[in-house]
């Protein structure tokens, strides 16, 4: 496992939020667009925060440079990344946040087109909640997140008490 010496100490102070982001690591900014969409479509309001590799993604986690203000970046209700990223893969973002038990209760959806067993062995091996194989189907993250206990963690909108129906007599 990968460590990396300035990420030993503990995150910044945890801050508790009604309304936590999803932390989406991913270098395609259409992936990025399909993803906030699939999350918008399903009705989830959670602010997506959107990072293009592994290195900013710990950033953010680890609360350092700019992610420092919790308040601001507070820690994430899920992590959805890419295995291959552009800089710091998928994988060392696993290793990287694996060993730190702040992390252990937030959920880490990884995505890729590969279809190799090992691949998807050693992102389960390393703590991923879940593998989704690109492309990826909008009712496919969405079953994911609910299986992961995420409608709790994530907000949705308001549903009205009436129905939207009229009925014609």
């Amino acid at each position: 496992m990968a460590h990396h010496q300035h990420r030993a100490h503990r995150p910044g102070r945890h801050v508790v939020t009604d309304n936590p982001p999803i932390l989406l690591a991913e270098d395609d900014p259409s992936h990025v667009l399909l993803v906030r969409r699939f999350l918008a479509k399903g009705g989830l309001v959670n602010p997506v925060h959107a990072v293009s590799d592994g290195a900013e993604a710990l950033a953010y986690l680890f609360g350092e440079g700019e992610y420092a203000d919790r308040r601001r970046h507070p820690l994430p209700a899920a992590v959805i990344t890419d295995l291959h990223l552009a800089g710091l893969g998928g994988m060392e973002l696993l290793e990287g946040v694996r060993g730190h038990e702040d992390f252990a209760d937030i959920p880490i959806v990884v995505m890729s087109g590969s279809t190799e067993g090992r691949d998807i062995e050693q992102v389960h091996e390393l703590g991923a909640a879940a593998y989704l194989v690109k492309p990826i189907a909008f009712e496919a993250l969405l079953d994911v997140l609910h299986d992961l206990g995420l409608p709790w963690a994530l907000q949705r909108p308001a549903q009205s008490t009436t129905s939207t129906r009229e009925s014609r007599t």
